[in-house]
């Protein structure tokens, strides 16, 4: 044990004062221990941020109105019901690249289908195109965004379902823009059909745009 020496050092000079007193003796101080080392703590560097490139994915869910007039149906009771070129529901999925993840800069692909039909209940009439878009978009820190870019439509076609002449439009390629915020925006497309018949149709709509970015805020 530790006190022992220190109590031995103190009782041999008292025995040695009885006997010899004119022999003194120094008594030595106590030994200190030194403290024991203690590692410090070491920090792990954090991972550093991306700096490259990244992608994800981009689904887009719009509903469309505008452009000329394709075709009327008539009800039997009495009402009717115009369909428009530009007019329709669009459902689009694709991805979005951004040249580093913090970019306000970005790109968006995408592909799908734009759809519109009547109320009519005994035929399924209809208009169906495929859109292709490209869009370039910068966002704004408060979360706003604006984009441009480039938007073509394929297999574009009236299926009047047996109650009359169906019709096939040439391919056609517009542009289109966006200002939005976050995932909300409004759109307008620039865009004309021609049909099988030569005729010219404007198909240039406004829009109201949900855009899903996942991870995105």
């Amino acid at each position: 044990m530790r006190f022992t020496p220190a109590l031995l050092t103190l009782l041999v000079p008292v025995a040695l004062q009885a006997q010899v007193r004119e022999t003194p003796r120094t008594v030595p101080p106590p030994p200190v221990a030194s403290p024991a080392p203690v590692a410090a703590p070491v920090a792990t560097p954090a991972a550093p941020a991306s700096t490259g490139p990244t992608f994800g994915f981009a689904l887009d869910l719009s509903i469309e109105y505008g452009g000329d007039e394709v075709a009327e149906t008539f009800f039997t009771n009495g009402e009717s019901q115009k369909m428009l070129a530009g007019q329709g529901g669009t459902l689009a999925i694709g991805g979005i690249f951004r040249p580093r993840a913090a970019s306000p800069f970005s790109l968006r692909g995408t592909v799908g289908i734009k759809y519109v039909t009547t109320a009519a209940d005994n035929a399924d009439i209809k208009m169906t195109r495929i859109p292709l878009e490209f869009v370039g978009s910068y966002g704004f820190p408060n979360g706003a965004r604006v984009g441009a870019g480039l938007v073509h439509h394929a297999s574009i076609r009236f299926d009047a379902d047996g109650l009359g002449p169906n019709v096939d439009f040439d391919p056609a390629t517009g542009a289109t823009l966006e200002v939005g915020y976050k995932a909300i925006a409004l759109t307008y497309t620039i865009m004309n059909y021609r049909d099988e018949l030569g005729n010219d149709f404007n198909a240039g709509n406004f829009g109201l745009q949900l855009l899903w970015t996942p991870g995105r805020k």
